[in-house]
């Protein structure tokens, strides 16, 4: 089994060490952990300017030298809006040594996911939007995995009503279609199952979807921003993808899922 989403103190949401990770994930078995923090440029997030490369990098390559033997540890980014950022990332990647990228959105039309919607907004106008920035971030795809692909449906109030993945599914699928074109792959995010939504992002439906358009490279992530959640409910995660039809998980080597 391998992480590949996982925030530390590296993160403005995480005060998690990433040397304590590394022992949890040898505790448990592990393969692999990712280290994909947040890295925000929208100057109305929080995040924005948190992230330190030079700490960063100092406790991955000690994490590498204590526990390398053990353990893969592999060195990413989760970047926030790569369809408005692109440039800014590109050139802040030139000269660091990470390993793997997560396209995620947090913000659509300027405004963050997670905030207080007014009673002239509705559902359908919410989720839309969100997808179509989706959409727009993985045509830019200057990233190698995909994140939390109906994160929208754990911020949609729920006055508005429960997100059904089916009222949605052409602009969805059409997504779909272009990640399984591209060499990207799609996180299947535990954190859900944790939390109220019971269901993992994506839910069911999507993955589902996703197998039967013909896509095959999925990775389990926990989004873990505290060491109890690493690697969360991975082995219903592993029954339930079975049940699907996927024979295993998409695992990073040598730049490029296998």
């Amino acid at each position: 089994m391998r992480d590949y989403h996982i925030h530390t103190d590296n993160s403005f949401d995480s005060v998690a060490k990433m040397e304590d990770y590394c022992k949890r994930a040898i505790e448990i078995g592990l393969k692999e952990v990712a280290f994909m923090e947040h890295f925000d440029s929208n100057p109305s997030d929080e995040s924005t300017g948190f992230f330190k490369y030079e700490k960063y990098k100092s406790e991955i390559l000690n994490c590498r030298e204590v526990y390398g033997d053990r353990l893969k540890i592999t060195a990413g980014l989760e970047l926030g809006e790569p369809h408005e950022y692109h440039k800014m990332h590109e050139e802040y990647k030139k000269d660091k040594f990470f390993d793997l990228f997560i396209g995620a959105v947090h913000f659509v039309n300027g405004q963050v996911i997670h905030r207080t919607y007014n009673e002239q907004e509705t559902a359908d106008k919410i989720i839309e939007e969100y997808f179509a920035a989706l959409h727009q971030t993985v045509k830019t795809a200057n990233f190698n995995l995909v994140a939390h692909i109906d994160v929208i449906k754990r911020y949609v109030p729920e006055a508005m009503g429960s997100f059904k993945p089916e009222e949605y599914r052409m602009m969805i699928e059409d997504i779909l279609k272009d990640i399984i074109k591209s060499p990207l792959a799609i996180e299947v995010n535990s954190s859900g199952l944790r939390q109220k939504l019971k269901e993992p992002l994506p839910a069911y439906e999507i993955i589902q979807w996703y197998k039967d358009l013909g896509g095959e490279k999925i990775v389990y992530a926990s989004d873990s921003h505290r060491i109890e959640h690493l690697a969360s409910d991975y082995h219903r995660l592993e029954r339930e993808m079975k049940d699907l039809g996927f024979k295993g998980f998409a695992i990073w080597e040598d730049g490029e899922w296998k």
